[in-house]
């Protein structure tokens, strides 16, 4: 019994002594407040600051989950067949390949690089991680998408001016043989400088007639026919506007391009 009593408190002392030993400062305790109620309201307040934290990033990375696409899907979007480009490879890097294997006309490029941005449009710009990176699949000496594109567009074929005007039915120019040449002109008023027809040629080294026009019925000189003839003629000096039959005022040739 007398041990008992030296181990143990009586049962009507209990509730004093657990208050004592309650609010009693304890430094064996790893919190900041050092009484078994505030460590207890401290642990509790911090494990609801990490509740909240962890359901605020659960939110955070659904939300960056629906924003962005896996890199296997971004690569699948790339090698996907698209019907809006105009290539035979309805693949972006089939398609630039396919350009860069043989020479095209700057609008048959300008074409090919809107589809290109509308593709990137449709898919939400997913693609702009995959085109800065390397694709050995590639032709061209620069192997990412948008270096490749570039690289095409400096070495394609494309309309550039050339002579000038010395009349506004003479256009200077000495023309080279086998070179395509693409005349802008028009059969309105010669005052006329912003109507535009156009006309594509291959120079073969002799005058070719490209156009001719009848300008009304020949009131002054039946006998030349029922109008007066005009014509449009690529010669070994340039292109010119002549009267064929009649007199006319009319035609002027606004530019001249070659195919470079």
């Amino acid at each position: 019994i007398n041990e008992i009593k030296t181990d143990y408190v009586k049962g009507s002392d209990l509730g004093n002594q657990l208050d004592i030993k309650q609010n009693k400062t304890d430094n064996a305790l790893n919190t900041t407040i050092k009484t078994v109620v505030g460590a207890i309201n401290e642990v509790k307040s911090n494990s609801d600051k990490q509740t909240t934290a962890i359901e605020q990033n659960t939110k955070d990375l659904t939300d960056i989950k629906s924003d962005y696409v896996k890199s296997s899907e971004v690569n699948e979007k790339q090698n996907v067949t698209d019907d809006n480009l105009g290539t035979e490879d309805l693949t972006i890097v089939g398609a630039i390949n396919e350009i860069n294997a043989k020479k095209v006309n700057y609008d048959d490029f300008s074409i090919f690089q809107e589809s290109v941005i509308q593709y990137e449009t449709i898919t939400n710009n997913s693609l702009e991680s995959k085109q800065t990176k390397t694709d050995k699949g590639l032709t061209t000496n620069n192997k990412t998408i948008v270096g490749a594109i570039n690289e095409i567009k400096t070495n394609i074929s494309r309309w550039t001016n050339v002579g000038f005007s010395q009349s506004s039915r003479f256009f200077k120019y000495d023309l080279a043989n086998n070179q395509k040449y693409r005349v802008s002109f028009h059969w309105n008023s010669v005052d006329d400088t912003t109507s535009k027809i156009y006309k594509e040629f291959i120079w073969t080294g002799t005058d070719m007639p490209l156009e001719t026009y009848f300008d009304g019925f020949n009131e002054t000189n039946p006998g030349l026919g029922n109008a007066n003839i005009i014509q449009l003629t690529a010669t070994n000096t340039g292109i010119t506007i002549h009267d064929k039959a009649g007199s006319s005022k009319v035609g002027r040739i606004i530019s001249l391009e070659e195919r470079f």
